[in-house]
Protein backbone atom coordinates (compact mmCIF):
# COMPACT_ATOMS: atom_id res chain seq x y z
CA UNK A 1 0.00 0.00 0.00
CA UNK A 2 1.39 3.55 -0.76
CA UNK A 3 1.00 6.12 1.23
CA UNK A 4 0.45 9.89 -0.52
CA UNK A 5 -0.64 12.85 0.79
CA UNK A 6 -3.98 12.90 -0.23
CA UNK A 7 -3.28 12.13 -3.64
CA UNK A 8 -0.35 12.13 -5.91
CA UNK A 9 -2.64 13.64 -8.77
CA UNK A 10 -4.73 15.78 -6.70
CA UNK A 11 -4.43 19.25 -4.94
CA UNK A 12 -4.61 20.16 -1.59
CA UNK A 13 -5.35 22.08 0.34
CA UNK A 14 -7.44 25.07 -2.15
CA UNK A 15 -5.78 28.48 -0.72
CA UNK A 16 -9.81 28.85 0.93
CA UNK A 17 -9.61 26.29 2.83
CA UNK A 18 -10.83 28.14 6.26
CA UNK A 19 -8.40 25.93 8.73
CA UNK A 20 -5.23 26.76 7.32
CA UNK A 21 -3.52 30.29 7.36
CA UNK A 22 -2.43 31.74 3.81
CA UNK A 23 1.02 31.48 3.32
CA UNK A 24 2.14 35.00 1.47
CA UNK A 25 1.40 35.51 -2.37
CA UNK A 26 5.08 35.98 -2.99
CA UNK A 27 5.42 32.33 -2.66
CA UNK A 28 6.84 31.16 -6.30
CA UNK A 29 4.51 29.10 -7.93
CA UNK A 30 6.24 26.41 -10.19
CA UNK A 31 5.69 23.64 -12.72
CA UNK A 32 7.84 20.62 -12.30
CA UNK A 33 9.62 20.08 -15.41
CA UNK A 34 12.63 17.55 -14.36
CA UNK A 35 14.04 14.64 -15.92
CA UNK A 36 11.89 11.52 -16.07
CA UNK A 37 13.47 9.56 -13.00
CA UNK A 38 11.14 6.18 -13.56
CA UNK A 39 13.55 3.68 -14.50
CA UNK A 40 16.39 1.17 -13.31
CA UNK A 41 19.76 2.03 -14.03
CA UNK A 42 23.50 0.59 -12.76
CA UNK A 43 26.68 2.11 -13.31
CA UNK A 44 30.28 1.97 -12.23
CA UNK A 45 33.50 3.13 -12.61
CA UNK A 46 34.99 -0.30 -12.80
CA UNK A 47 31.43 -1.77 -14.90
CA UNK A 48 32.38 -2.76 -18.00
CA UNK A 49 29.13 -2.18 -19.94
CA UNK A 50 30.20 -3.34 -23.51
CA UNK A 51 30.82 -7.21 -21.77
CA UNK A 52 28.15 -7.01 -19.77
CA UNK A 53 25.72 -6.21 -23.56
CA UNK A 54 27.18 -9.40 -25.13
CA UNK A 55 25.74 -11.34 -22.26
CA UNK A 56 22.67 -9.73 -21.37
CA UNK A 57 19.37 -11.00 -22.68
CA UNK A 58 18.59 -7.33 -21.58
CA UNK A 59 18.40 -4.49 -23.83
CA UNK A 60 18.71 -1.23 -22.28
CA UNK A 61 17.51 2.24 -23.45
CA UNK A 62 20.64 4.11 -22.48
CA UNK A 63 24.12 3.35 -22.20
CA UNK A 64 26.88 5.29 -21.21
CA UNK A 65 31.02 4.69 -20.99
CA UNK A 66 33.52 6.40 -18.82
CA UNK A 67 34.66 10.01 -20.56
CA UNK A 68 38.32 11.49 -19.62
CA UNK A 69 37.53 14.88 -17.86
CA UNK A 70 33.38 14.07 -18.16
CA UNK A 71 31.60 11.14 -16.72
CA UNK A 72 33.29 9.16 -14.04
CA UNK A 73 31.40 5.51 -14.62
CA UNK A 74 29.56 3.53 -16.99
CA UNK A 75 25.88 2.47 -16.65
CA UNK A 76 22.96 1.02 -18.03
CA UNK A 77 19.15 2.69 -18.11
CA UNK A 78 16.19 0.95 -18.91
CA UNK A 79 13.51 3.44 -18.55
CA UNK A 80 9.72 1.97 -17.82
CA UNK A 81 7.76 4.76 -18.91
CA UNK A 82 7.14 8.78 -17.84
CA UNK A 83 7.32 9.51 -14.43
CA UNK A 84 6.00 12.73 -14.28
CA UNK A 85 3.11 11.43 -16.54
CA UNK A 86 1.89 8.30 -14.97
CA UNK A 87 0.18 7.87 -11.19
CA UNK A 88 2.74 6.07 -8.84
CA UNK A 89 0.18 3.05 -8.40
CA UNK A 90 0.54 2.94 -11.77
CA UNK A 91 4.22 3.17 -12.03
CA UNK A 92 4.32 0.48 -9.24
CA UNK A 93 2.52 -2.09 -11.23
CA UNK A 94 4.39 -1.51 -14.14
CA UNK A 95 7.99 -2.21 -11.94
CA UNK A 96 6.26 -5.13 -10.32
CA UNK A 97 5.77 -6.29 -13.87
CA UNK A 98 9.28 -5.61 -15.18
CA UNK A 99 11.06 -7.06 -12.34
CA UNK A 100 8.71 -10.15 -12.62
CA UNK A 101 9.34 -10.68 -16.59
CA UNK A 102 13.26 -10.30 -16.25
CA UNK A 103 14.44 -11.56 -12.44
CA UNK A 104 16.62 -13.66 -13.47
CA UNK A 105 18.48 -11.02 -15.91
CA UNK A 106 18.06 -8.47 -12.94
CA UNK A 107 19.68 -10.30 -10.57
CA UNK A 108 22.08 -11.54 -12.52
CA UNK A 109 23.20 -7.02 -13.18
CA UNK A 110 22.45 -6.98 -9.48
CA UNK A 111 25.77 -8.83 -8.81
CA UNK A 112 27.68 -8.31 -12.41
CA UNK A 113 31.31 -7.25 -11.87
CA UNK A 114 31.80 -3.32 -11.52
CA UNK A 115 27.98 -2.38 -10.49
CA UNK A 116 28.44 0.16 -7.72
CA UNK A 117 25.01 1.52 -8.09
CA UNK A 118 21.56 -0.48 -8.81
CA UNK A 119 18.27 1.42 -8.77
CA UNK A 120 14.71 1.23 -9.53
CA UNK A 121 13.25 4.90 -9.19
CA UNK A 122 9.65 5.60 -9.02
CA UNK A 123 8.96 8.91 -9.73
CA UNK A 124 6.11 11.08 -8.02
CA UNK A 125 5.27 14.78 -8.88
CA UNK A 126 2.72 16.03 -5.93
CA UNK A 127 0.54 19.39 -7.12
CA UNK A 128 0.12 20.49 -3.63
CA UNK A 129 -1.15 24.48 -2.84
CA UNK A 130 -0.40 26.68 -0.06
CA UNK A 131 0.34 25.96 2.78
CA UNK A 132 1.32 22.43 2.32
CA UNK A 133 5.15 21.48 1.39
CA UNK A 134 4.76 17.65 2.27
CA UNK A 135 3.60 14.20 1.21
CA UNK A 136 4.80 10.87 2.33
CA UNK A 137 5.45 7.70 0.11
CA UNK A 138 5.36 4.13 1.19
CA UNK A 139 6.12 0.89 -1.07
CA UNK A 140 3.24 -1.95 -1.92
CA UNK A 141 4.59 -5.06 0.05
CA UNK A 142 4.72 -6.32 -3.79
CA UNK A 143 7.41 -4.29 -5.36
CA UNK A 144 9.20 -4.38 -2.09
CA UNK A 145 9.55 -7.98 -1.80
CA UNK A 146 10.28 -8.31 -6.05
CA UNK A 147 13.40 -5.26 -5.09
CA UNK A 148 14.59 -7.19 -2.24
CA UNK A 149 14.77 -10.34 -3.96
CA UNK A 150 16.77 -8.91 -7.29
CA UNK A 151 18.78 -6.93 -5.18
CA UNK A 152 17.69 -3.33 -6.76
CA UNK A 153 17.37 -0.49 -4.45
CA UNK A 154 14.25 1.37 -4.28
CA UNK A 155 14.33 5.35 -4.55
CA UNK A 156 11.58 7.56 -4.86
CA UNK A 157 11.98 10.71 -6.63
CA UNK A 158 9.61 13.49 -5.17
CA UNK A 159 9.43 16.87 -6.09
CA UNK A 160 6.54 19.50 -6.02
CA UNK A 161 4.37 21.07 -8.63
CA UNK A 162 3.09 24.55 -6.91
CA UNK A 163 -0.40 25.44 -7.70
CA UNK A 164 -3.19 27.69 -6.85
CA UNK A 165 -5.73 25.63 -8.29
CA UNK A 166 -7.87 24.13 -5.46
CA UNK A 167 -8.82 20.12 -5.74
CA UNK A 168 -12.01 19.14 -6.62
CA UNK A 169 -11.85 16.57 -3.35
CA UNK A 170 -10.58 19.14 -1.20
CA UNK A 171 -13.57 21.60 -2.68
CA UNK A 172 -16.34 18.77 -1.90
CA UNK A 173 -14.99 19.16 1.66
CA UNK A 174 -14.90 23.07 2.30
CA UNK A 175 -18.48 22.95 0.54
CA UNK A 176 -19.63 20.20 3.29
CA UNK A 177 -18.03 21.36 6.10
CA UNK A 178 -19.85 25.01 4.91
CA UNK A 179 -22.98 23.14 5.26
CA UNK A 180 -22.65 21.51 8.78
CA UNK A 181 -21.57 25.26 10.24
CA UNK A 182 -24.67 26.55 8.62
CA UNK A 183 -26.66 24.02 9.96
CA UNK A 184 -25.27 24.63 13.45
CA UNK A 185 -26.46 28.22 12.97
Amino acid sequence: MILVSLASQETWPPSSHGLFAKVSDSLALMTYSGPNEFRVFAHGEDFDVDAYLRTSTLHPDRVWRRRSGGIQTNGVVFDLGDGRSIGIFDQQRIAVRFLKEHRDALRTLAHYAGVETFILGLQCVCKVAEPHDGFCLSPSQELLWHTLDIGVDLVFYGSFDRTKETSPIATRAVDRIGRRSRRAD
